[in-house]
C-alpha cells in the first residue's frame, strides 16, 4: 500500500542549520525526531513546519484525519500535532484510531483547537491526547512543548487532569 505524503520542506528560505531551543543540552533530544503535523489549513502547517524544522525536527504533514492515521501507522512518528477540527475524520477520532494501532499506544500527541474550554480539553484527553494547546498560539510554544516532552520535562504543557 502506497501512501501519498511528503516530508515538509521550507520553500521560501534556504536550508538552515537547526537552532537550539535554549542550549545544546536541551536541543539534543529533538535532533531528528519525526513529528507528524495534522492540520487542514496549509498556512498553519507551513508555520508549524518552519519552526519545527528550525529547531531540528523532521516533519511530515497530513491534511485530514484519515491521512494522519495512515501516516502515523506507516511512519510511526515520535510525536503528532493533531488539529481537532479536520475534514474526513476529526482529530478526536483520528487520535482514537492511532491509539488503537499496535505500537502507537504511547506516541506523544498534542491536540490543537480553537475551542479552548474544559469540555474540548477533556474530550481531547479522553480521546488519548497527551497535551492540549489552544489556538491561536505562537509556533515557538509548540516547539517548546515538544522539546520539553523529549527532554522528559512534562511541566510545560497542559497535561490531562489527574
Amino acid at each position: 500500500m502506497e501512501l501519498p505524503f511528503h516530508l515538509a520542506s521550507s520553500k521560501s528560505r534556504p536550508p538552515q542549520s537547526p537552532r537550539t531551543v535554549a542550549s545544546a543540552d536541551e536541543a539534543a533530544p529533538v535532533a531528528e525526531r519525526l513529528v507528524l503535523i495534522a492540520d487542514d489549513y496549509a498556512d498553519t502547517r507551513v508555520l508549524y513546519v518552519e519552526h519545527l524544522r528550525e529547531a531540528g525536527f523532521r516533519v511530515v504533514e497530513a491534511t485530514d484525519g484519515e491521512q494522519a492515521v495512515a501516516l502515523a501507522v506507516s511512519l510511526r512518528p515520535d510525536a503528532i500535532v493533531m488539529d481537532l477540527s479536520m475534514p474526513k475524520l476529526d482529530g478526536w477520532d483520528a487520535t482514537r484510531r492511532i491509539r488503537s494501532a499496535p505500537g502507537l499506544e504511547h506516541t506523544y500527541i498534542i491536540a490543537l483547537s480553537a475551542m479552548d474550554g474544559e469540555i474540548s480539553r477533556s474530550m481531547a484527553f479522553d480521546a488519548g491526547c497527551n497535551d492540549f494547546i489552544a489556538k491561536p498560539f505562537l509556533a515557538t510554544a509548540l516547539v517548546q512543548v515538544l522539546a520539553l516532552h523529549f527532554r522528559g520535562d512534562r511541566s510545560g504543557g497542559s497535561s490531562p487532569p489527574a
